[in-house]
């Protein structure tokens, strides 16, 4: 069985092409990237993902991958988005 590691946003697209990958018979492993540490938001930085909606999305990632019974790892890259 070939693996695939899938990147969720914690949208429907991304959830989909899990759900149809693990369909066709993949082991499939969800991911997902924290990009935002709290606290204030710059304002070069303000709409997107980056914020306190990311939690949110975070949360439908996971649960996506608990529905569908495969893992999912959460990336913390706050420090370097922040840095960079």
């Amino acid at each position: 069985m070939e693996k695939v590691i899938v990147g969720l946003s914690g949208g429907v697209d991304s959830s989909v092409a899990l759900a149809l990958l693990k369909e066709k018979g993949y082991e499939v492993t969800g991911v997902s990237m924290k990009i935002w540490a709290g606290g204030e938001i710059p304002q070069k930085k303000k709409g997107g993902c980056y914020g306190p909606q990311e939690e949110e999305e975070l949360k439908d990632a996971e649960r996506v991958c608990k529905t569908l019974k495969v893992p999912f790892f959460v990336f913390d890259l706050s420090k370097e988005y922040d840095e960079e």
